[in-house]
């Protein structure tokens, strides 16, 4: 979402309390960094619990998984403003089911979150970090909408790598690590390479 009022996006987090007139320097004021580092906690625990999920039974599942996922992005309201009833948002919810890779195809954040999900719980010894989930955000958005994803993190970008190649062909962010090959990259045909200090 692009807004230039920081209200906007407050209105998401903090519902009916939302701060009008809210500058940037009072967003980060109002951030209570006590509940981050608690949602923290919830990425690696979840990440756990799906690592000791059997492959075979994660697929068995995966339709339970998905329409769990889902459900809270239905909107409670149509675009008329009209209430959506609880019936009416079980049947969008099936239909997303039915047409899967429709409905991956008109979200490609979600598509790139589902795919990095299946990577980042097929190892069963890997021990999750408190950073996970931010990584996986970050990872999503840059994945799905940027032309280039630079990354330092050598977890985040094999599952990028590997969530590209699964997602093939659809058309995804080029990952690198080395910051000196993507201004090579970025580079018009025949400039001269400037050194990086």
């Amino acid at each position: 979402m692009f807004t230039p009022h920081l209200s906007v996006v407050d209105g998401y987090l903090s519902g009916s309390r939302v701060r009008l007139g809210l500058t940037a320097r009072g967003f980060i004021d109002g951030v209570d960094f006590a509940r981050i580092e608690e949602n923290k906690k919830l990425a690696p625990d979840a990440l756990r619990r799906l690592q000791m999920i059997d492959r075979k039974a994660f697929k068995a599942r995966h339709s339970a998984i998905f329409k769990a996922w889902i459900t809270n992005l239905i909107p409670d309201a149509d675009p008329d403003g009209k209430a959506v009833s609880a019936a009416q948002k079980r049947r969008l919810l099936d239909y997303c089911e039915l047409h899967h890779d429709e409905f991956f195809d008109a979200c490609p954040s979600l598509a790139v979150e589902d795919a990095m999900t299946v990577l980042r719980t097929a190892d069963p010894r890997r021990k999750p970090q408190a950073s996970d989930g931010i990584d996986l955000m970050h990872a999503v958005i840059a994945l799905a909408y940027c032309d280039y994803f630079l990354v330092r993190d050598g977890y985040v970008k094999t599952c990028a790598v590997q969530s590209t190649k699964a997602l093939s062909p659809r058309q995804l962010a080029r990952v690198f690590d080395d910051p000196a090959t993507l201004l090579n990259e970025l580079k018009p045909p025949g400039a001269v390479a400037s050194p990086i200090c």
